[in-house]
């Protein structure tokens, strides 16, 4: 029998990583949605885009290096960031 790894992560751990997944997938799906309808796209649409998408390279910059932090200050720093970011991606696909 092969002995079981487990995971070891602690759980917060794992839900940011999971919504760090879940941002990544948001940014694809509108960035997709505006390349096909770039014509008919909102000028405001774009506008929020275009200050978004540089946001989710940046939370996940940040994401990454203060992983390996595992203060409680850390972590509700993050948790902050990218329920902020994913709320005003979900705001922005739900307009288009």
């Amino acid at each position: 029998m092969i002995p079981r790894v487990s995971d070891e992560r602690p759980a917060w751990r794992k839900q940011l990583e999971q919504s760090l997944a879940e941002l990544e997938t948001l940014g694809k799906q509108i960035g997709s949605k505006l390349g096909e309808a770039a014509k008919d796209a909102s000028h405001e649409a774009k506008e929020a885009w275009q200050k978004l998408e540089p946001r989710i390279g940046e939370v996940t910059t940040q994401v990454g290096s203060k992983l390996r932090e595992t203060s409680i200050e850390a972590k509700e720093q993050l948790e902050t960031m990218v329920t902020e970011l994913q709320s005003s991606l979900k705001a922005l696909r739900d307009k288009l």
